[in-house]
């Protein structure tokens, strides 16, 4: 357990909305120290038809937070992208007044910011990130001390916590989810075939049946990542096509009921010690030919 108070080093960004701190936690603390404040209607009026708001984020999810904790136990977890924090408010949109408690920024000799954490009392609120960090909860105990990086904002009022997390999730746009399958192909030479998961062999024989003069899907399978067109530079475009995405799930459900849990499962384990043997019976009908059941050792 952190011993308070805690003293971050902090990075300030100065940006149009405001100045910001950029520092790391470990997620516990994190967990500790933050609220999670889902949006709520707080008062009505029926006669002047209206109604006021309380917090600032979507509603919880625990099915996503307890698949995002899947991923937070493999050995390949990454979370780059800060978690968003409005410091110094309490009881879920109250501002701590107490000069005492309040997370404060200081100025060292060395002209160096740092985050003054006093206490491990509750005393901000998550206005991104809600989900990674719902997440620690379910995840296994050692994951716990993971380093995550947030941006803290001081005093930011509810209003302009609102239109951040509006702004920032009405203008993301979804990755291209072929562009995605496609780079589970950047290290397919890394790691041995026995230790792929079901959409990473899917992937494999999709860029297979693309280029394989003798497939029904030569040239017919639509690539996402630019200079595609280098894959079949004289070749005339065909009549139909199909995604990558598309082919790949087609193939995946072949050899796998539940392939992202197959998958989490495998990046439990460093890339040398993955094997299909560690994987538990389904009823895809390929199931056999991907990994040993019942004492047969047939493998694709």
């Amino acid at each position: 357990m952190p011993t308070f108070p805690l003293t971050l080093p902090a990075i300030k960004v100065s940006q149009p909305l405001g100045e910001f701190f950029v520092v790391t936690l470990d997620a516990a603390t994190l967990r500790q120290v933050t609220f999670l404040d889902a949006t709520r209607i707080d008062k009505v009026d029926t006669k002047e038809f209206w109604y006021s708001l309380l917090g600032t984020q979507r509603q919880l999810s625990l099915p996503r937070a307890k698949q995002i904790a899947k991923y937070i136990n493999t050995v390949e977890a990454a979370f780059p992208n800060s978690i968003i924090l409005a410091a110094n408010y309490i009881n879920y949109g109250e501002l701590q007044e107490d000069e005492d408690k309040r997370w404060r920024i200081e100025v060292g000799k060395d002209s160096l910011f740092h985050l003054v954490i006093p206490s491990g009392d509750t005393m901000a609120s998550v206005i991104d990130g809600q989900h990674r960090l719902l997440g620690f909860d379910y995840c296994d105990l050692e994951k716990k001390t993971m380093q995550l990086l947030c941006a803290v904002y001081m005093d930011l009022p509810h209003a302009y916590q609102a239109y951040l997390f509006a702004t920032i999730n009405i203008n993301q746009r979804k990755v291209n989810k072929s562009l995605a399958y496609d780079q589970f192909g950047y290290n397919f030479d890394d790691e041995e075939k026995d230790g792929w998961a079901p959409d990473k062999l899917a992937v494999f024989f999709t860029r297979k049946l693309n280029l394989d003069p003798k497939s029904p899907f030569h040239g017919r399978i639509k690539v996402a990542p630019m200079n595609a067109d280098l894959l079949f530079p004289e070749g005339n475009p065909p009549d139909w096509q199909i995604s990558t995405a598309c082919v790949v799930e087609g193939i995946a459900k072949l050899i796998s009921r539940n392939p992202k849990m197959d998958r989490d499962l495998l990046h439990k384990k460093t890339i040398g010690a993955r094997s299909r043997i560690q994987l538990l019976k389904d009823s895809s009908p390929l199931r056999e030919l991907y990994c040993p059941l019942q004492g047969k050792n047939h493998r694709l």
